[in-house]
This record gives structure tokens, C-alpha cells and sequence, in this order.
């Protein structure tokens, strides 16, 4: 391997001697040692102390600030995802057939999504602030205290407290102090709802997986059992649906901080709110949050809801229920196509699923299992300009919010379209 190679990749040896490298603390999270490394070595921001460090020809300017990260604690980069950031849960659902390592080093994972908190604020715990100044001295930010929808220490039942530092400006990491934080001496009873309570147990069960769950299977075990329930799965109907189960049992105030389009999307009761009852559909990708509030809402016991999560995972592939699908005579099977045949059509046909369908001669419920076989983009994120104009600019080197703003899209749309894969459509949409 060339030295050019060896600096691309990060090498762990090749540390500068004046590289100060305070060990990474369990439960750490990135951002908080991210500050540690900056004050020790004297530097204003993350990206002035990766430019000193490529400046001796040790990495690339370029590198993914959590590789970064990753390199100065002398820890494998899958290891540092897992344990040090919110990755586990923000990925623990996939639109692919096949789990996925959380620790799978996807450049675009990497270079924004990875260092991703979806809380307003860093939060602390002042108990947990006092036991860090009596034994290191110093506080740390945890990993466990910024699951969204968690507003509350677990090991010590106190509510968590805003440092004030806007966790959306996480691309420019710079030094600041959140010791300053308030103490709040006021006694909290706890979380006052069961809902509540089971969503923390059920997210931070997903936190501790070491690989994401098919979208498909965690659809079936809800829609499975909000039939039990007597819900209704259809968009219209006279039942009850998932969300109005939801509104009935949870704080309004606390799903509004955790999936803040909910209730715009719900005007009344039995409308479809797709932030949350899309959950049941396999086609549809909501966040992670949407598919605990659901399991939260329709299990009395947050065990027996991870425990049928997990044995849908790991049952035999020929035991799973799998939706029925119809293809006319004449077209051709899944594997008749290579994947580049099978993005190339989606690219001609403007992302148009019956487009698709007769370029390839098949049915639109053949293409939509083709796109997520292929863990491709919905129409509804690739199929906006404004969102391929995003990426594009993302692509070629600008930072999440600069490539949004250029193109007038969407921050959410733009991460979200990063979730999927894109290397067979990028040099298409480029061409285009």
C-alpha cells in the first residue's frame, strides 16, 4: 500500500506526536468528546483541527468528522457508531430485504447522518454531572441522553437538563462549556404515563442492537397486532386507526416534541396520519421514533413487544408471511434484470412506478418490490428536482445544510434520501 492509500485510510499509527488523545469514556457521546479534544489541543473547531492535522500529511483533509473521531480515540470506527453515537437507533429500522451493520462505514452515513442528534439541545442529567466531577473531574454528554422521545435520566429518575447548545449546528463542532449547565434541585415523580414509559424502554432496547430490522417485518408484528385490536389499517374507514390509539393514551405535548408533523397531520379523529399509521405499510419508511410510539401504544409490556420483534427477525425465511404478489404472464422474474437495467428504468421513467413497469414488463407491485430489494429511493424523495439538486451539491463536496439551502429542499428529505443507496443512480442523475 502507497502512503497516499495509507493516509486516505486513516491509519492508526500514524498519530502526530503532538496530538493530545484523551481516551473516549463509555456512554461518551462523539460531540462530547469531540470538546474534550479540541481543548486539550487548543483548537476552536473540529474542522481547524483536522486541517493541522492533514497539514502533516497524516489525513485527508476530507475525512468524515466521526472517522476522525474514531481515529484520534485509537477505536474502530463500526465500534464508535455504535457506541458513541445515535446510530443504532436512528438506523434501527431498514428499507432493505437484509439487515445492516450499524457500524457499516457508508461515506454518506459517515460524513453527516452519523454525528446526527435529533433532541433541539445537548442535554445533561445534574446527578450524573456531579458523579463525573467527583471521579474524572470533568462532566462527559451521554449517548443515552439524547434518545428522542427519552426526556428523563434512567439511572437516577431525573429529568434532563438543556445545556442551551443547538444540537442542529452539529457540522461546525466547536468548543463551548456545558458545565455551566443549571442544577435543578425540584423533585420529579417520573414519567406519569405508560405509554411514555414503555417507548423509553422499547428505544433503548433498540439502542443496544448491533444491526438494523427490516422495515417489512416490524410492519407486519404492528399491523398484526393492531388488527387484535380491532384497528383498521386502510386509509379510510369508520374503525379506529393506530393514531387515534395513540392520541388517547399518550401526552399530546410529548408526541408533538417527538414527531412534530403528527399533529398537523391529524386534523380529527380517523384521519390517516402517515407520520405515524404508515408504520403499518411496508412500502412506507417513517422514523424510527414512529415505529416505538406504535409498539409502545399497542403492547401492555414493552418485553413482549421487543420479544416479537426479535423472533420475527429470526425466524426461517419460508415461516414469515409475505404479502402476495401478482405478476402478469409475460414479465419478467426479479432476477431477469441487473440492478444498473433496473435504476437506469427507474431514471427514464422520471421515477414513475408505472413508467417502470412498462419499460420492464411487469406489474407496479413487481417494481415497488425491485426498488426495495434494491433499497432504492421512493418517488416521493428522488423524484423531486430540488431534492436531486440537494444531493448533487452534497455529492460534490458542500455540507448538508449549504446543499439544502442552494437547492430550496428539504434537511429531512436530503438525510432521509441518504439512507438509501445511491451509487447507481447518482452517475445517472449527474448525466442527466
Amino acid at each position: 500500500m502507497i502512503v497516499e492509500d495509507a493516509v486516505r485510510l486513516v491509519g492508526r499509527t500514524l498519530h502526530p506526536r503532538w496530538l493530545q488523545r484523551p481516551t473516549i469514556l463509555p456512554d461518551e457521546l462523539a460531540h462530547s468528546y469531540a470538546l474534550r479534544v479540541l481543548v486539550l489541543n487548543e483548537a476552536d473547531s473540529l474542522e481547524s483541527l483536522i486541517a493541522a492535522v492533514s497539514a502533516d500529511g497524516v489525513v485527508d483533509p476530507k475525512v468524515p468528522k466521526a472517522q476522525f473521531l474514531a481515529w484520534v480515540a485509537d477505536v474502530d470506527v463500526s465500534e464508535f457508531l455504535r457506541f458513541h453515537t445515535l446510530a443504532p437507533f436512528q438506523q434501527a429500522f431498514t428499507c432493505g430485504a437484509t439487515p445492516h451493520s450499524h457500524g457499516e462505514n457508508r461515506e454518506s452515513h459517515l460524513r453527516y447522518e452519523a454525528l446526527r442528534v435529533k433532541v433541539p439541545s445537548f442535554r445533561i442529567c445534574d446527578a450524573c454531572k456531579q458523579e463525573d466531577l467527583a471521579y474524572w473531574g470533568f462532566p462527559i454528554i451521554r449517548v443515552s441522553h439524547h434518545i428522542p422521545g427519552v426526556e428523563w435520566c434512567e439511572k437516577h429518575a431525573q429529568p434532563l437538563i438543556s445545556t442551551g447548545f443547538d444540537t442542529r449546528h452539529i457540522s461546525r463542532i466547536q468548543r463551548f462549556s456545558w458545565t455551566a449547565a443549571p442544577s435543578d434541585s425540584t423533585e420529579w415523580p417520573g414519567p406519569q404515563n405508560e405509554v411514555v414509559e414503555r417507548y423509553a424502554a422499547i428505544s433503548t432496547a433498540l439502542m443496544a442492537r448491533c444491526e438494523s430490522m427490516p422495515v417489512r417485518q416490524a410492519s407486519g408484528i404492528i399491523a398484526a397486532r393492531a388488527k387484535q385490536q380491532g384497528l383498521r389499517r386502510a386509509l379510510t374507514g369508520k374503525r379506529k386507526i393506530l393514531s387515534d390509539l395513540v392520541l388517547e393514551t399518550a401526552p399530546r405535548d410529548w408526541i408533538a416534541r417527538l414527531l412534530p408533523s403528527f399533529l398537523s397531520q391529524k386534523t380529527r379523529p380517523g384521519v390517516f396520519a402517515a407520520s405515524l399509521d404508515g408504520v403499518m405499510k411496508p412500502a412506507t419508511i417513517c422514523r424510527p421514533e414512529a415505529y416505538a410510539v406504535a409498539l409502545a401504544a399497542l403492547y401492555s409490556d414493552a418485553d413482549e413487544a421487543l420479544s416479537d420483534l426479535t423472533n420475527a427477525q429470526e425466524a426461517p425465511e419460508s415461516l414469515k408471511v409475505r404479502a402476495k404478489r401478482s405478476r402478469p404472464s409475460g414479465s419478467k422474474p426479479a432476477g431477469a434484470h441487473t440492478a444498473t437495467e433496473v435504476a437506469e428504468a427507474y431514471f427514464r421513467s422520471n421515477f414513475s412506478n408505472a413508467a417502470m413497469a412498462k419499460l420492464l414488463g411487469g406489474s407496479c407491485t413487481w417494481i415497488r418490490s425491485l426498488l426495495v430489494r434494491l433499497n432504492l429511493p421512493p418517488a416521493s424523495l428522488i423524484g423531486k428536482a430540488r431534492n436531486r439538486a440537494a444531493l448533487m451539491s452534497f455529492k460534490a463536496g458542500a455540507n448538508i445544510d449549504s446543499a439544502c439551502t442552494s437547492a430550496g429542499a428539504s434537511v429531512t428529505d436530503l438525510v432521509d434520501l441518504l439512507r438509501f443507496d445511491l451509487d447507481l443512480l447518482v452517475p445517472l442523475i449527474r448525466r442527466g
